[in-house]
């Protein structure tokens, strides 16, 4: 059920693997949007704010049905409220080879002996940027 400008989206991915997600996770969009609004997913008309997110548009913007998806890998994350804006962020942790010697520069309040001892400062150092990006 996918418009044909999302398909134009879809296709512009080079890696099968993600174009299938972009794929799925839009078909999902529709299926669970139309299902909330009781009408047929391809009748769903889509705008996009100046950052690219997505909103219902038309006669179906006086619904008030809000939403965003997320999607990282191979997982996705929906959420959908009523009158009411939100965003949801979706990221796997990543692997970051100078985590310690960031970590050492953005959490200077931990001692040398704690930042060597710690095992999991790469994860801290993802969950760091994760939000400065947000």
């Amino acid at each position: 059920p996918l418009s044909p400008d999302e398909w134009n989206r879809a296709n512009r991915y080079l890696r099968p693997q993600v174009r299938q997600r972009f794929i799925t996770g839009r078909t999902a969009l529709r299926t669970i949007l139309a299902e909330s609004l009781h009408t047929d997913p391809s009748l769903l008309t889509f705008e996009y704010s100046e950052y690219g997110k997505p909103s219902l548009s038309d006669k179906w913007k006086a619904s008030g049905l809000r939403f965003n998806l997320s999607h990282s890998e191979d997982r996705a994350l929906l959420a959908i409220t009523q009158n009411r804006e939100l965003g949801v962020d979706l990221e796997f942790p990543k692997v970051i080879p100078e985590a310690d010697s960031i970590a050492a520069l953005a959490f200077s309040i931990l001692s040398s002996s704690q930042k060597a001892a710690s095992k999991t400062s790469s994860l801290i150092l993802s969950i760091f940027i994760s939000l400065i990006l947000i």
